[in-house]
């Protein structure tokens, strides 16, 4: 059942269309105001709003200017007096889904466009909701392609300075047997601190080097495990409705 709001200072009017949608099976319910809608609205939800154009005080557009700026995402259609073109438009251009001219109302055809206004809003939120998750599945799959070639670019660099440092390396251990080779026995052991220092630093920062890249995996691994799979025929099969 559909809960409808209607907004309107004319009591007789306002009252009418109450009674009316509420004999169609609506859940309808009416206030003389909007100040005093907007209390009942921090209590209450509705599918679809009836509001008024004119009203004394807040009217029928900056009543729409509240609900947007209070988040409430609720169809209104708009009713008034006077039907210009140039009220049409400001009324379309506010938000609303729809307006009538109160001389020109037909209950049965409120009814039925209240039902169209809310098909309509439905499918607008769910498209809206659709390319909200388009965007972030987007955006998820740029950073973990971005994430992807910075892993690549830290494993290249890797296997680059693991190659150099296993080259010096090698070239150290030559170079403190040529040394050796060519100091007295009283210094040998001075030359062996010096080339072990060398040595473990260069040691170190190979260490270094391997738990960047081994960091740099595992977290590009576990993302791609958060990543979004396409659904397969069989899980698409499940999602319909048996006969």
């Amino acid at each position: 059942m559909l809960r409808v709001l209607i907004v309107d200072d004319e009591d007789p009017f306002r009252l009418a269309v109450e009674m009316a949608l509420k004999l169609d099976g609506y859940a309808a319910k009416s206030y003389s105001s909007p100040e005093i809608a907007i209390d009942a609205l921090k209590e209450e939800t509705y599918d679809v709003m009836i509001v008024d154009f004119y009203m004394p005080g807040m009217n029928g557009i900056e009543f729409m200017l509240w609900l947007k700026e209070h988040g409430i995402d609720t169809p209104v259609i708009m009713l008034t007096a006077a039907g210009s073109e140039t009220t049409a438009v400001e009324v379309m251009k506010a938000g609303a889904y729809e307006y009538f001219r109160k001389d020109q109302i037909n209950t049965s055809h409120l009814a039925s466009v209240i039902r169209s206004v809310h098909e309509k809003h439905r499918i607008a939120r769910e498209k809206r909701r659709i390319e909200a998750e388009q965007r972030r599945l987007h955006d998820r799959e740029t950073e973990l392609a971005s994430l992807q070639m910075f892993q690549k670019t830290v494993n290249s660099l890797g296997q680059f300075v693991e190659s150099g440092l296993t080259t010096l390396s090698k070239t150290l251990t030559d170079k403190q047997k040529e040394v050796l080779a060519m100091v007295d026995a009283s210094k040998a052991e001075k030359v062996r601190a010096v080339f072990g220092e060398l040595t473990q630093g260069v040691e170190g920062v190979a260490k270094g080097i391997k738990s960047m890249t081994d960091l740099s995996a595992l977290v590009t691994s576990k993302i791609e495990g958060l990543q979004p799979h396409p659904a397969k025929d069989g899980d698409a099969a499940s999602d319909r409705p048996t006969s």
